[in-house]
This record gives structure tokens, C-alpha cells and sequence, in this order.
């Protein structure tokens, strides 16, 4: 039987309890998100199309650090950008543990 692993990134909420928080549904409308899930909605979905979480990877850090030479170069630059505020509202819901930016690893079963 053949197999093959996807990896993919994936900004997900660490709670169910969320979704409703005003600056998570903000960044959606922002995004142009139709959902945002948690990581156990997201094996749930995983799954239901033929593929099996096998490994993540956290990527919150670099996301926040990443984020965060973003807004300064735009900044220092005088840059216009349409994303800055996005930048900066997904940088805050990383720092208040409200989502988490992970490397997902799935498998094909």
C-alpha cells in the first residue's frame, strides 16, 4: 500500500472556547477565514479526508518574531500596507496563547 505525508501550516485556536472571542472572529473577517479550528477539530477533518496526523510542529515564536520585523520594517519604512494591522492582531493573539501557528505532518491512509 502506497503512502505519502503532506505538511502543512495551520493557524488553529487552543480552545473550542474561542471561537467566540471578538479579536479571533476580527482576524477571521480580516483574513477572509471561513473557520478557524483547534487542533483536535483539525485531526477530526484530517481524518474524514483519508489522512492521519502523524507529527506538528510549533511555530508560534518565529510567527511572533516574524510578525514583529514585519511591523518594524513597515514602520521604520513608512511603508503602506494594507496587512499591518493583521500582522499586529494575529501577534497579539499568539503572545495571549489564543492561537498557535504549527507545521502539520499528515499521512495518507
Amino acid at each position: 500500500k502506497q503512502w505519502y505525508q503532506r505538511r502543512v501550516r495551520a493557524d488553529m485556536l487552543r480552545g473550542t472556547n474561542l471561537k467566540d472571542n471578538e479579536l479571533v472572529q476580527k482576524l477571521m473577517k480580516m483574513n477572509s477565514m471561513p473557520a478557524l479550528l483547534t487542533l483536535d477539530e483539525l485531526k477530526l477533518a484530517l481524518a474524514r479526508n483519508g489522512f492521519q496526523y502523524t507529527d506538528g510542529e510549533i511555530l508560534d515564536e518565529h510567527c511572533v518574531r516574524s510578525s514583529a520585523e514585519k511591523i518594524d520594517k513597515i514602520t521604520q519604512d513608512n511603508i503602506s500596507c494594507p496587512a499591518l494591522p493583521l500582522f499586529k492582531l494575529k501577534t497579539e493573539l499568539f503572545k495571549d496563547d489564543v492561537m498557535t501557528f504549527q507545521l502539520i505532518v499528515a499521512k495518507k491512509t
